[in-house]
């Protein structure tokens, strides 16, 4: 056998040319006018703006708002009496944690006070908040937000249970603390008197 390819044989390559895109072609854009033009009256109708004190139909507005910082009266507009619903305040987009809740660090030991005191009340302590009592949590609930009434507004009432939360996990890490404390000094006791 020779090393070079015989007359007979064609050579096929095993690896095919590279292709390439075609070039693109350039158009030339030829603008007659400039490419800022300001725009004249008559193309730039406006409409005409509508009266709507004449087409409102129902005129039971006062005149005047009045200040955000006044109270609501009682009274709906159309003579009827009842509260009106504020909007409420959905939960953050992330756990919320009482750490990172935005909450004032001046009146939060406050709200943390108000929140152990329910907890205390109402909550067993050996279950979650999840695992709680429907009535129990209810009631816990309604004191946190009867003491702090920004909570009032929060959608799911996550506000007050994020303070249930953390002060549920609290006291029952300080009970646990205090039984591991109150068992490690019998112990040590004990083998005090086991010596002696």
């Amino acid at each position: 056998m020779s090393s070079s390819p015989s007359s007979d044989s064609t050579m096929i390559s095993t690896f095919s040319p590279p292709r390439t895109a075609p070039r693109p072609r350039v158009i030339p854009f030829l603008r007659p006018k400039a490419l800022y033009q300001p725009y004249t009256q008559d193309k730039h109708n406006k409409p005409a703006p509508i009266d709507i004190s004449s087409s409102s139909s129902c005129n039971h507005a006062p005149s005047t708002p009045g200040s955000p910082l006044t109270p609501v009266d009682d009274e709906l507009p159309n003579g009827q009496s009842g509260r009106i619903r504020a909007i409420l305040i959905p939960p953050p987009n992330t756990k919320v944690m009482v750490a990172n809740s935005g909450w004032p660090e001046e009146i939060l030991p406050n709200y943390c006070k108000i929140a152990r005191a329910a907890v205390e009340i109402y909550l067993d302590i050996s279950h979650p908040l999840s695992k709680q009592a429907t009535t129990a949590l209810e009631k816990a609930r309604a004191d946190i937000e009867d003491a702090i009434p920004l909570f009032m507004n929060h959608q799911r009432h996550w506000g007050a249970d994020t303070l249930l939360r953390d002060q549920l996990k609290s006291v029952k890490d300080t009970r646990n603390k205090a039984a591991t404390r109150l068992t490690k000094k019998t112990k040590d006791k004990e083998r005090k008197d086991k010596e002696q």
